[in-house]
């Protein structure tokens, strides 16, 4: 007789609906630059629209470089897949929420040459994290993973790891250049990222892991996903 239960990991917050109430008055451009704290006003720049649409351009690259594990002849592409999945969204959803949350404006605001179309669509005060980088390292952090616990022995494992994190620091680097985030958005996406990239996979890995330790009979672990829930449904 099978018995079935659902191990919720994380339930993605209404954002976008809810959205509304973090929404702050609209403040008079530019700003004072003298309101930000000196460590970020020393990295500050105005708004560069060739680096903001490269660093675009660089995270999807990066966030479709772990397909490349599906390629690989021995790979469980549906449980991979799916887990890599789950990664995406849980980041996505945390970085949505911390930035409707925190409220912070973004240091292009504080120059004459703001893009006007940041007040319109109301995307001038969430500057912190940085979604970018948030992304790239929760996929620079899967792919270390999928090396350390899929693939140890691998010849690609740190060329691959080490580009992956250089390209993601990269991308980082240039979200500070085009004016749309302060080093300390940065270096909290890079750390909400990587602890995504991490996390996610690790706890699919110890669930299906304690199963096969504890089954009596047939057991199986399949994700689940929704646009606002993410959970595991274990069959034993």
């Amino acid at each position: 007789m099978k018995k079935v239960a659902v191990v919720l990991l994380l339930v993605i917050a209404f954002s976008f609906i809810f959205s509304p109430l973090f929404a702050d008055e609209l403040p008079s451009f530019p700003l004072d630059k003298n309101d930000v704290n000196s460590f970020d006003r020393a990295f500050m720049q105005p708004y560069n629209g060739l680096l903001d649409d490269t660093a675009t351009i660089v995270e999807f690259g990066m966030l479709a470089a772990p397909g490349a594990f599906l390629l690989v002849p021995e790979a469980d592409w549906l449980s991979d897949g799916l887990m890599y999945a789950a990664t995406g969204i849980v980041a996505y959803g945390a970085r949505t929420v911390a930035k409707k949350m925190i409220s912070r404006t973004r240091p292009c605001m504080y120059y004459d040459s703001y893009p006007a179309e940041m007040t319109e669509d109301n995307d001038w005060n969430e500057s912190c994290p940085s979604g970018h980088t948030t992304m790239c390292f929760a996929s620079a952090a899967f792919i270390a993973y999928m090396f350390n616990t899929r693939y140890p022995d691998s010849k690609w494992k740190l060329p691959a790891v080490l580009s992956a994190y250089g390209i993601a620091t990269v991308t980082g680097a240039m979200r500070v250049a085009s004016g749309n985030h302060f080093v300390t958005d940065v270096l909290a996406g890079a750390a909400l990222g990587t602890l995504t990239g991490y996390a996610v996979p690790w706890t699919y890995d110890h669930i299906k892991t304690s199963i096969a330790v504890k089954k009596t009979g047939n057991a199986s672990l399949t994700p689940l996903l929704s646009p606002f829930s993410i959970g595991f449904l274990v069959n034993f």
